[in-house]
Formats: structure tokens, sequence, C-alpha cells
């Protein structure tokens, strides 16, 4: 399955790309944002931790 991934390479330089998931590199951190914007990082076997943060409504226009 592929997934879009967010990639920031450094401060003000955001990608994004198509990556085949769950198959992620040791040095590489899975982000979702769920229904309500929350902002979500998975890691230790991709189990998703509590809301990191928020995201406002016009984030991915």
């Amino acid at each position: 399955m592929k997934v879009k991934a967010v990639f920031i390479n450094k401060p003000g330089e955001v990608e994004t790309r198509w990556v085949d998931y769950p198959h992620k590199k040791e040095n590489e951190v899975l982000i979702k944002v769920d229904a309500a914007r929350h902002l979500r990082i998975g890691y230790r076997g991709f189990s998703w931790n509590e809301p990191t943060g928020y995201l406002p409504k016009n984030y991915w226009a």
C-alpha cells in the first residue's frame, strides 16, 4: 500500500512523496492527521501516540 509522506529536510524545506507502507527506514518517522486534524507521530512499530499537535483547516489546501 502506498501512503503520502511528508519529509521535512530542513526548516522551510518540505517534500511530499508516495512511499510504501509499512516499510520504512529506521530514521524515518510516520506522521498522520486524523479526522479532527490532530497530528499524530508513529514510532516503535507503528503505534500511534497521543496527538502531538493540531493542523489548521487550510493546511493541505
